[in-house]
């Protein structure tokens, strides 16, 4: 049997996360071998670590140059193996010691809607990738099932939305200038079709 050339190809905002060493690692379980793995800068949405204007326009320019060196790379099947393990931070408590600190110290899973700026455009819950967002009585209405990518505080037209003591501004908010917030509700209703 001919081995399989499995490639995977993730993005990464202000520092580069586990998900090509996370991807390898299932891929093992399953006895199956990551062949490549690359990642592609792109402005990060973190409300944390926000890049500024400049940077995140570099970013959008030179990825389409970085989408094509990685493209090649697949189509000759290029092997880079050997440098796909997850760093000894990430490996060892980096994603959890992260969580913990945004969850017990900045309360960031906790979010909420200033009554006085919310005008119940209800975009909030349209963008919600886990549907954690319902309207009622014109206001948003916060579950319990955060996925924490930051969109409903990044779309939320009025910066009503807070994310526990993080409290979004124009300084520390991304949307992507190509993209709009009805084509990210197109794409949660496809994912909730699947």
């Amino acid at each position: 049997m001919v081995p399989q050339y499995i490639f995977l190809v993730v993005t990464m905002g202000a520092m580069s996360g586990q998900a090509l060493g996370q991807g390898k690692e299932l891929l093992k379980q399953r006895e199956l071998r990551l062949s490549y793995g690359a990642q592609v800068a792109l402005p990060d949405n973190s409300i944390v670590f926000p890049s500024p204007q400049a940077r995140q326009e570099k970013l959008l320019r030179n990825a389409p140059a970085e989408l094509g060196l990685i493209a090649r790379n697949i189509k000759n099947k290029y092997d880079n193996y050997q440098h796909l393990d997850r760093g000894f931070l990430w490996k060892y408590g980096g994603t959890a010691a992260g969580m913990w600190v945004l969850d017990k110290i900045k309360q960031f899973g906790k979010l909420s809607c200033a009554d006085d700026k919310c005008v119940g455009c209800g975009i909030c819950a349209e963008v919600c990738p886990a549907g954690n967002i319902t309207m009622a009585a014109g206001k948003p209405a916060f579950g319990s099932e955060c996925v924490h990518c930051f969109g409903c505080a990044h779309w939320c037209p009025q910066n009503a939305i807070s994310l526990g003591r993080l409290k979004p501004d124009q300084k520390t908010r991304y949307k992507h200038p190509e993209i709009t917030s009805a084509e990210l509700a197109v794409q949660k209703e496809r994912k909730d079709e699947i």
